[in-house]
């Protein structure tokens, strides 16, 4: 399974994410052992995805992919501007490096989310931009990896509520 922290199950039992649900309710249905393996990361995007899979196939060797595909998989994913080992931090004032260390809180990001959803106009959707090309290219990737080896893949949509750029993907 593919996805960011949908996937992965943020807030919730390893039990209750929907991975180890898939895996239960398949076991039981098909009267045989199914393993399913949670790969979801928070902030993953389509790109991150496909790079995982690609990189871990040969070792994982899957009958079926599924992802999970949120409304923000078309962002443009970020690096980690924050290494505090290796010592990126030297040279920075101590309010740069307070700015970076909060910046990658995950409560401090999810406050700046609901600010920024609650005071911003809705999202316009231009389907030429980078995030857009590289998250569509993303699927088709991982689509053609999967026929070409045999393999189903099956993507499904997640959405908090409808808006033009959930609607997109769609």
């Amino acid at each position: 399974m593919l996805g960011d922290s949908v996937t992965y199950g943020v807030g919730v039992g390893v039990e209750d994410t929907f991975a180890r649900k898939l895996e239960t309710q398949l076991a039981k249905r098909l009267e045989r052992p199914v393993r399913t393996i949670n790969s979801g990361v928070a902030s993953y995007n389509t790109v991150q995805e496909a790079t995982f899979c690609f990189k871990h196939w040969d070792r994982i060797q899957p009958d079926l992919v599924l992802l999970l595909y949120v409304d923000n998989d078309v962002a443009v994913a970020r690096g980690s501007d924050v290494r505090i080992v290796g010592g990126s931090l030297a040279g920075r004032s101590p309010a740069q490096k307070i700015q970076m260390i909060v910046g990658r809180s995950w409560l401090f990001r999810l406050a700046a989310h609901s600010i920024h959803r609650i005071h911003s106009s809705p999202p316009v959707i231009d389907k030429q931009s980078k995030g857009w090309v590289e998250s569509m290219g993303a699927l088709r990737s991982i689509g053609e990896h999967c026929k070409s080896r045999g393999v189903k893949f099956v993507t499904f949509m997640w959405r908090n509520h409808p808006t033009p750029l959930s609607d997109a993907p769609w």
